[in-house]
């Protein structure tokens, strides 16, 4: 593995999920933290709202936000 294979795999899992196309967007490294990570505002409110709604993966993933104002989450 290498953070160009994470992140191509992010993409492509993220785009079958969610049907958003992510062609013109850049994606350095998988876990997503690198400044030279490039979305659109339309491309993260979409992911976010999407993922918030599904039925399966919404909770878990509402779960794992951070919570400002309690320990250990920002």
């Amino acid at each position: 593995g290498s953070f160009k294979t994470g992140a191509l795999a992010v993409q492509r899992i993220l785009a079958q999920f969610t049907g958003i196309d992510f062609s013109h967007t850049r994606l350095l490294d998988g876990s997503g933290e690198s400044r030279y990570n490039l979305l659109t505002p339309l491309h993260l409110s979409s992911l976010l709202y999407i993922m918030h709604h599904d039925k399966k993966l919404g909770p878990y993933f509402c779960a794992a936000l951070s919570l400002s104002g309690v320990n250990g989450t920002l």
